[in-house]
C-alpha cells in the first residue's frame, strides 16, 4: 500500500529548520575560521609604508608593477580611424633589502592611464611604480632613494600603440618590459579601422606579451588582446578577445594571478572593432590587474561616430618576506626509535640528564613566506641568564661541550616523520602541511631541508655532553649553516648533572708517619652543579682495591663516623664548582675498629650528589699513612699525678 506524502505544511518545516541549521553553521564556520597570514603584503594605494616589526632582512622580495596606459579613442571623421592600444606597466623587483622594523618609507603607485575620448584622443600614460629607503630624494623614480621601481606604460595614439615599460628604465635587481599595445588601423571606403589591443604588464620572468594591430576599414574586425606577463611557469592576465565587424567592443583581460587569485601581472585590453559604413566603432577591451594596458577603440563607419578606449590599470607594490621559524621542540631518551624513544619532558620543557647520557632534541622548524632550502645546523649556548654566544655541535669534539652520538636507533639523515601519536608527538601546527625534515646523528648539519610556504617539518638530532662540558644549563637552536633563523619562539634548555669530581684527602696527609690509630679523615669534592655531597672511605691494610686484605672497612655516606654535615639536617656537606667552599667533610674511625699500632694502612674515597646526578665520583688517589707505636686514650674523669710518664 503507498504511503500518503508528509503534509506540505510539515515539508515546509523541516526544509525552514534545515535552512536555520545550515546558516548557524555557515555562521560558526565564519566565526570561528582564522587563515592563516602569509608574511606578504600588497600595496595599492597610499604615500608610505611601514617596515613591520616581524621584517626578516636575511630573506625578503619587493616587486613593482607600473601602471598600464590607456587606449586612444577611435576618430569619428568617416570613415574612421582606430587609435592605439595602451602599453603594459613594467616589472622590477630587488632581494633581501636590510631595513630596521618601524621605519616609514615613500611609496607610489603607478596611476592608471586614462581612456582616450571618442573622437580620436590619445589615451593617457600610465605612473611609475616605486619604493625608497626613506621619505626624502623620492618624488620620482630617478631619485636618488629610490630602491626598486618600474616604469608605466605608454598611451595609446593615432600613430602607435604605446610603449610598455621599459625594463631599462626600471630600478633594481632584475626588470622585465611590459607589453607594447598594438596600432590602430586607419579607415577605408565606408568602414572605421579597429583599434589597436593593449600590452601586457611585465612579470617576474618575462617581458609582457605586446598587443595585436588593428585591421583596416572594409568592416574588419579588431585584434585580440595580448596576455600579461608570466612568473614562475603560470600566465599573467589573458588578453581580450578581439572586437568583431561592424564596430564589437574588445573583450576585457583577465586579472594577473601570479601571487594569489587576484594578484599579479594583469593582461591588455582587446581593442575595439572598426564600424561598418553606419555602425559605431567598438570600444576598447579593459584590462587586467595589474598594469595591464587598455584597448585602443574603434574607428566609426561613413556616418557613424569612432568609440573611447580603455582605461589602463594601476600599477603594483608586492612584498613578501619569508620566516623561518624554530617553533617548537621535545627532549628525548636515546631509547627506542623516532617513534617508540621515551620523552624527558613535555613539549617546549626543559629536561635534565646526567652528563654521561646521550640524549635526543626534535625540532619543528615553520616557514610562513616563500619556499625555503636550508641545511639545518645544531648550535648550543651556555644559560647565563639568555642564550648569548653560539657554537656549533661538531661530530668530534676538541673544545666544545657537545659532541653528535652515533645512536643505533635511526639511520643518520633518514627522513623524518610527522608522528601524530606516542612519544614523539609535537603538536602539527594550525594551517600548516607537514614536508619531510632529517633524523641527525653523525653531523651536526642536515643534509638540505625544502620547506614551502605554509608547511613544517621536524628535525631530530642525537647528541651528548662531554668532558669540556662545565655549565649546569645550556640552550640549543638550529641556523641555516650558520645563518640565524628568522623567528626563535623558544630555545631549548637541557640542564646537565655532573658527577662529583674525586675527592681531595687533606688528613692523613699520603705516607704520613705516627697517624693516630682512631684517624680522623678529612676530604672534600668539587660539583659543578654545587649539589650537596655525600663521601664514602674506604680502609684497606694491602694497596689493593677492592680490598681483600685481613683489614677491610668500608664507611658509606650513612655511617656513624661523619661529623659536622652543615645540609640536609645534619646528613650532608656542602658542595661547590669551588674546591674552597666546598665543606671539608670528616670521618673518625670507631673505637670499634682501632688500627694496630705501627702498621702500614691505605685509604680512597669517593664522593656521590644525591639531590643531583645521584652518581658517585671517580675514587680519590690511594693514601698511604702508617700509625704510631702506641696510643693513650685518656677519657674523661680520670686523674693524672705528678710524675706519671706519657709515651716512651
Amino acid at each position: 500500500m503507498r504511503k500518503n506524502p508528509l503534509p506540505k505544511t510539515k515539508v515546509a518545516k523541516r526544509a525552514v529548520s534545515m535552512l536555520v541549521l545550515l546558516i548557524f553553521i555557515s555562521t560558526l564556520m565564519f566565526v570561528f575560521y582564522r587563515p592563516r597570514v602569509h608574511a606578504q603584503v600588497f600595496l595599492t594605494s597610499g604615500n608610505t609604508w611601514t617596515v613591520p616589526s616581524d621584517w626578516s632582512n636575511g630573506n625578503n622580495i619587493i616587486e613593482v608593477i607600473g601602471g598600464g596606459g590607456g587606449g586612444g579613442g577611435g576618430s569619428s571623421a568617416g570613415p574612421g580611424n582606430g587609435w592605439g592600444g595602451g602599453g603594459g606597466g613594467g616589472y622590477s623587483k630587488i632581494l633581501n633589502t636590510s631595513f630596521t622594523p618601524g621605519t616609514v618609507v615613500t611609496i607610489a603607485i603607478g596611476v592608471a592611464g586614462t581612456a582616450g575620448a571618442a573622437g580620436g584622443n590619445d589615451g593617457g600614460a600610465g605612473g611609475d611604480t616605486y619604493l625608497c629607503s626613506a621619505t626624502t630624494s623620492c618624488s620620482s623614480i630617478t631619485d636618488t632613494n629610490v630602491i626598486v621601481g618600474a616604469k608605466g606604460g605608454g598611451a595609446g595614439t593615432s600613430t602607435g600603440g604605446g610603449a610598455g615599460g621599459a625594463a631599462a628604465s626600471g630600478v633594481g635587481l632584475s626588470s622585465f618590459s611590459g607589453g607594447t599595445g598594438g596600432a590602430g588601423a586607419g579607415g577605408a571606403g565606408n568602414a572605421g579601422g579597429a583599434g589597436g589591443s593593449a600590452g601586457g604588464a611585465g612579470g617576474p620572468s618575462a617581458d609582457g606579451n605586446a598587443g595585436a594591430n588593428g585591421s583596416g576599414g572594409s568592416g574588419n574586425s579588431g585584434g585580440a588582446g595580448a596576455a600579461g606577463g608570466r612568473a614562475d611557469g603560470s600566465a599573467g592576465g589573458a588578453g581580450g578577445t578581439a572586437g568583431t565587424a561592424g564596430g564589437g567592443a574588445g573583450g576585457a583581460a583577465g586579472n594577473g594571478t601570479e601571487y594569489d587569485s587576484t594578484h599579479g601581472s594583469g593582461g591588455g585590453g582587446g581593442s575595439g572593432g572598426g564600424g561598418d559604413r553606419s555602425a559605431n566603432g567598438g570600444a576598447g577591451g579593459a584590462s587586467g590587474n595589474y598594469g595591464g594596458g587598455g584597448g585602443g577603440g574603434g574607428g566609426g563607419g561613413r556616418s557613424a561616430v569612432g568609440s573611447a578606449g580603455a582605461v589602463g590599470k594601476q600599477g603594483i607594490i608586492r612584498i613578501s618576506y619569508t620566516q623561518v621559524s624554530q617553533a617548537d621542540y621535545r627532549w628525548r631518551s636515546d631509547d627506542g626509535n623516532e617513534t617508540t624513544g621515551s620523552s624527558l619532558a613535555a613539549q617546549d620543557t626543559p629536561a635534565s640528564i646526567n652528563s654521561s647520557s646521550a640524549v635526543r632534541l626534535r625540532f619543528l622548524i615553520t616557514d610562513n613566506g616563500e619556499s625555503t632550502t636550508n641545511t639545518y645546523r645544531l648550535e648550543y649556548a651556555p644559560h647565563l641568564a639568555g642564550c648569548y654566544t653560539w657554537t656549533t655541535v661538531p661530530n668530534v669534539a676538541t673544545t666544545e661541550h657537545f659532541n653528535m652520538y652515533s645512536t643505533s636507533n635511526y639511520t643518520d639523515q633518514a627522513a623524518s616523520t610527522n608522528v601524530l601519536s606516542g612519544p614523539a608527538v609535537i603538536t602539527d601546527p594550525s594551517g600548516f602541511s607537514f614536508t619531510a625534515g632529517k633524523l641527525v646523528k653523525s653531523t651536526s648539519n642536515s643534509a638540505t631541508v625544502t620547506i614551502g610556504g605554509g608547511q613544517f617539518t621536524e628535525i631530530e638530532y642525537a647528541f651528548q655532553a662531554n668532558s669540556n662540558a662545565t655549565y649546569s644549563s645550556y640552550c640549543f637552536r638550529v641556523t641555516n649553516a650558520g645563518t640565524p633563523l628568522d623567528i626563535y619562539n623558544n630555545y631549548p634548555i637541557l640542564n646537565v648533572q655532573y658527577t662529583p669530581s674525586a675527592p681531595m684527602v687533606y688528613s692523613p696527609a699520603s705516607s704520613a708517619t705516627g697517624v693516630s690509630r682512631l684517624p680522623i679523615f678529612q676530604m672534600r669534592s668539587t660539583d659543578l652543579n654545587n649539589d650537596y655531597l655525600q663521601y664514602v672511605v674506604e680502609v684497606c691494610s694491602a694497596n689493593s682495591f677492592p680490598c681483600g686484605a685481613a683489614y677491610n672497612k668500608t664507611y658509606n655516606e650513612t655511617n656513624a663516623c661523619w661529623s659536622q654535615q652543615d645540609l640536609q639536617s645534619g646528613t650532608a656537606f656542602t658542595g661547590s664548582s669551588d674546591l674552597n667552599v666546598s665543606a671539608m667533610a670528616y670521618c673518625q674511625i670507631p673505637a670499634a675498629d682501632l688500627l694496630s699500632p705501627n702498621t702500614t694502612y691505605y685509604m680512597r674515597a669517593k664522593a656521590i650528589d644525591p639531590g643531583g646526578s645521584n652518581t658517585y665520583s671517580a675514587y680519590s688517589s690511594v693514601v698511604s699513612f702508617t700509625t704510631s707505636t702506641l696510643d693513650v686514650q685518656i677519657n674523661g674523669g680520670s686523674t693524672i699525678k705528678g710524675g706519671t710518664k706519657i709515651g716512651g
